[in-house]
């Protein structure tokens, strides 16, 4: 649950403090006994076998089976398959973790076949059908980037390992930064490894073909921490399964618990699942979760001995508006919000938000005056006044939006909060009222200078000094792009440049202050004009050179675009400078 900072400039005059905002978890209502088992369920998928979208496989020690809820049927027995993965609707390729090797399974028959490996037989080896060896293999995937191969997360080698499933040619792919890995996911076009020592591993290939990784959440060190990706500690990592959009749940074993991994955020928070109002702490399972699979939102989790099955609430944001009446001669009302805060607010309308399992839901509090006031409303406004209501946005980084009003016949700029503020201007004398609209949409767009650049992106990545010497010719172009600004514009100082390179293009982005609905599709004409002369002006800004100490050549000039354009306007998600996700393409979808 969370109170958003939309009426902070409102508390703060009236003297009220509030406490840190808490990022959004996640709440199942309903939990219970999908299946007991007589051994621990170490992964599942929805079967392909079936039509009706009824039926899970489920891999444990000593079977393969197939179940939905009510009856089973086994598969195949004597195989400890901690993985496996369906590569048509007839053939499942599973890891057979105590033998140390791979097989195939034809459904048609159910008998298991050697595909790679040497069953009964560990070792760390690469070559053809009998040759490669394995040690406690765990985890399987199919590749996406090759369809006729499967990678193979080999645990006590801590490496990652490829099958070619044509000529079952056993591969090493990449043995760095492994800890005991097991469960592994594809996000787009990277990869997610659980390591049963603590961290995740991300897996990315660059346009070459090479191979490259980063600790990427978590910590070599056990523990149980929520927050942000670089501090979050996890005691032993199983599984994986994706949620909705960029969040994705992950078994703790050690722990017994479940983890939200909002890769948006990049934050880890906790799970609930025993109906609990305020989630401030993971709910525990009787045992330790080993593997996860989320089907339609509806979550089925693996434990030493039994599959549980968590469900949302079918309730949506439930929450109601408030209404509070101004005392006579009072400025402001208190109000008891949603969370328990007291806050005194003066008249107006204003858009509160509080998440409610993930999901950003809006309320309103509406203060109005005990006597009724002529022409004072939103919508009944007098035809004879010439004064027209505005609207405006704020930023969801700043307490309010500085808006050009009419005051006592002058147009000044004021600054506003969020909410429906009440202006009282004389016209031809009599009153006329008009207001001041001033919203955060949920989704909002922000205008950005573009550049994009031929450069090797294992240049860019080098090392921490490659990176720290863009960083601060980014910071150095950000300064020269606000004289570009001028005054119809700011690049924020709490917004730092942010680039993303894939396949050797670095794309760099320098975001403003200027805020648009999520549904506007191009900056406004005159806006663009004005800064595209001056771009064309600026002789330094022409090329707007980097400097790459290990790309070659060294210093790069931007790319044109179609219109001959080295530097572009263009709208972004505001998720694109909220955090370093952008730079993994999680916040352009």
């Amino acid at each position: 649950m969370k109170f958003e900072k939309i009426l902070i400039f409102a508390v703060i005059a009236c003297g009220v403090k509030f406490t840190k905002d808490v990022e959004a978890r996640i709440s199942f209502q309903k939990f219970e006994v999908f299946l007991n088992t007589d051994y621990p369920v170490d992964h599942m998928e929805l079967d392909k076998y079936y039509d009706n979208c009824t039926h899970l496989l489920v891999g444990s020690w000593p079977h393969l089976f197939t179940t939905n809820g009510y009856s089973s049927s086994i598969l195949s027995t004597l195989i400890f398959a901690t993985g496996f993965t369906q590569v048509n609707k007839t053939h499942i390729v599973l890891v057979d973790h105590d033998a140390h090797c791979v097989r195939i399974l034809d459904r048609k028959d159910n008998v298991p076949h050697i595909l790679a490996g040497t069953c009964g037989s560990s070792g760390f080896s690469d070559g053809g059908f009998g040759e490669g060896t394995f040690n406690y293999p765990y985890g399987v995937v199919v590749d996406k980037r090759n369809p006729e191969r499967i990678l193979v997360t080999d645990m006590y080698n801590h490496a990652l390992r490829s099958v070619d499933l044509n000529t079952r040619m056993l591969s090493t792919v990449y043995k760095i930064r492994f800890s005991g890995p097991q469960g592994l996911i594809w996000v787009g076009d990277f990869l997610l490894v659980a390591n049963y020592h603590h961290y995740i591993t991300k897996i990315w290939w660059n346009k070459a073909g090479g191979v490259r990784s980063n600790k990427w959440i978590g910590s070599t060190t056990a523990g149980d921490r929520d927050g942000g990706f670089n501090i979050a500690k996890f005691q032993s990592l199983h599984e994986m399964t994706n949620f909705r959009s960029k969040l994705y749940l992950v078994t703790d074993y050690g722990n017994k618990k479940l983890k939200l991994l909002d890769l948006r955020k990049q934050v880890v928070d906790p799970v609930c699942f025993k109906g609990e109002d305020f989630c401030s702490s993971s709910s525990l399972f009787p045992s330790g979760p080993l593997s996860i699979l989320n089907i339609k939102e509806e979550v089925y989790v693996g434990t030493e001995n039994t599959i549980y099955k968590l469900s949302l609430s079918n309730l949506r944001c439930p929450y109601k508006n408030i209404s509070a009446t101004l005392a006579p001669g009072e400025t402001t009302a208190k109000v008891k919000l949603l969370d328990g805060y007291f806050v005194d607010f003066p008249e107006g309308v204003y858009k509160m938000k509080k998440m409610y399992n993930l999901e950003m839901c809006v309320y309103h509090v509406v203060v109005k005056r005990s006597e009724p006031k002529h022409h004072d409303s939103w919508f009944n406004l007098d035809p004879e006044c010439t004064y027209k209501n505005i609207t405006s946005f704020r930023s969801p980084h700043l307490l309010s939006v500085a808006v050009n009003v009419t005051i006592s016949g002058k147009s000044v700029w004021r600054g506003f909060p969020e909410g429906v503020f009440r202006m009282a201007e004389e016209y031809n004398s009599k009153t006329c009222i008009y207001h001041v609209h001033v919203e955060t949409p949920l989704n909002q767009k922000r205008l950005s200078f573009k550049a994009d650049y031929e450069a090797s992106c294992d240049a860019v990545d080098f090392n921490d000094y490659s990176r720290l010497m863009l960083r601060s010719i980014l910071k150095q172009r950000k300064q020269q792009l606000q004289s570009i600004c001028a005054q119809n514009c700011e690049l924020p100082v709490e917004i730092d440049p942010f680039y993303n390179c894939t396949n050797d293009v670095l794309t760099i982005h320098w975001p403003t202050d200027k805020l648009y609905p999520a549904t506007t599709s191009l900056p406004p004409a005159d806006l663009t004009n004005q800064l595209n002369q001056r771009l064309a002006q600026s002789a330094i800004l022409k090329s707007l050179e980097l400097y790459i100490p290990f790309n070659l050549p060294p210093l790069i000039s931007a790319k044109k675009n179609s219109e001959e354009k080295m530097i572009q306007l263009v709208l972004l998600p505001t998720c694109a400078d909220e955090s370093h996700a952008a730079q993994m393409n999680m916040c352009h979808s």
